[in-house]
């Protein structure tokens, strides 16, 4: 391998890395969608507490549950271990969706820097002189 070899090998190695940096936090796992859930629970569970504490005619508080229907947030709060559980079974085939994306954004990054230096060469080419060619 000459050295432009070896520098495109190492600046593919260097993106690939950032990218892998930059990507990690939005990883797919399976403490992540827990961590969703006991808060998607507990915001839900306090609507309900908002909305009995309104039947009960204490002071109308200003809420984060007021935007919301009675319906709605009893609805959503039996809804969300159903969107648990199925949230969990299509983690296996997000994190697969999170390695092919970033590997689709590590070859997006490759080819547009080889491409532009095969034009940049061919610029260059074409103003050198016959006699140097």
């Amino acid at each position: 391998m000459n050295g432009w070899q070896r520098l495109g090998l190492v600046a593919s190695v260097l993106v690939a890395v950032a990218i892998g940096v930059l990507r990690y936090e939005q990883f797919p796992t399976q403490e992540k969608i827990a961590s969703q859930h006991r808060y998607n629970i507990t915001f839900w569970r306090g609507c309900k507490i908002y909305f009995q504490e309104m039947d009960a005619g204490k002071l109308n508080r200003e809420s984060l549950c007021s935007s919301y229907k009675r319906q709605h947030a009893e609805q959503s709060l039996e809804n969300e271990l159903e969107a648990y559980k199925y949230k969990l079974s299509l983690l296996s085939e997000r994190q697969f969706q999170w390695m092919a994306t970033s590997v689709g954004y590590w070859l997006g990054v490759n080819v547009t820097a080889l491409l532009a230096l095969f034009t940049v060469r061919w610029i260059y080419r074409g103003f050198r002189s016959e006699k140097a060619q």
